[in-house]
């Protein structure tokens, strides 16, 4: 768990911890341990529930994770196809108060254009090269400016560890430059 997640951890109201299938890792355990010492409730979110192989595994699976801290509510989910995201909604919803709102009701986020477009286009490499692609991928906007259709044109600049996955991303003899072109539009 980084620094900053886990510092904050006792400033906060509520905490979904979002563990994935049947997998418990050392890292999950450590997290675990974390979320006990707080005082905020904790929703438990088993993800990647449609991928479990075996559905007679889950049961079992999700006691033992009943079993090893006195959580909110435990709620099998799938991010990809949205299964219980509504019921994780929900739960959020009930249990935090209402606020005022700090932010026009307009306002969407306080990142920037440029820092949202990096995002999409971020985004487009990971869904469209998928597990090939590590999350280090970076991309760092040239260009960002508004053109005369009222749209944007954007350049920019992809960023990544190793030489074999600039080939990935680039593809054979540039082929991709134009794929990755058209899906970040």
């Amino acid at each position: 768990m980084n620094k900053a997640a886990s510092s904050s951890i006792g400033d906060v109201e509520l905490v979904i911890f979002v563990v994935e299938g049947t997998r418990w890792t050392p890292d999950d355990e450590m997290v675990l341990n974390k979320l006990r010492d707080g005082k905020a409730p904790v929703i438990l979110a088993v993800n990647k529930v449609d991928n479990v192989q075996e559905k007679a595994d889950l049961l079992p699976h999700l006691q033992f994770l009943g079993s090893q801290m006195n959580f909110l509510d435990i709620v099998p989910i799938s991010a990809e196809t949205g299964l219980n995201v509504d019921t994780i909604a929900g739960i959020v919803r009930k249990h935090l108060p209402e606020a005022i709102h700090h932010f026009p009701e307009d306002y969407i986020t306080d990142r920037s254009q440029r820092f949202m477009a990096s995002e999409i286009i971020r985004e487009k490499l990971m869904r469209f090269l998928g597990a090939e692609l590590p999350y280090s991928v970076t991309v760092e906007i040239e260009r960002f400016v508004t053109n005369e259709r009222g749209g944007y044109d954007i350049n920019g600049l992809i960023l990544v560890e190793r030489e074999g996955q600039k080939k990935m991303v680039i593809g054979n003899k540039g082929g991709q430059n134009q794929n990755h072109r058209y899906r970040s539009a």
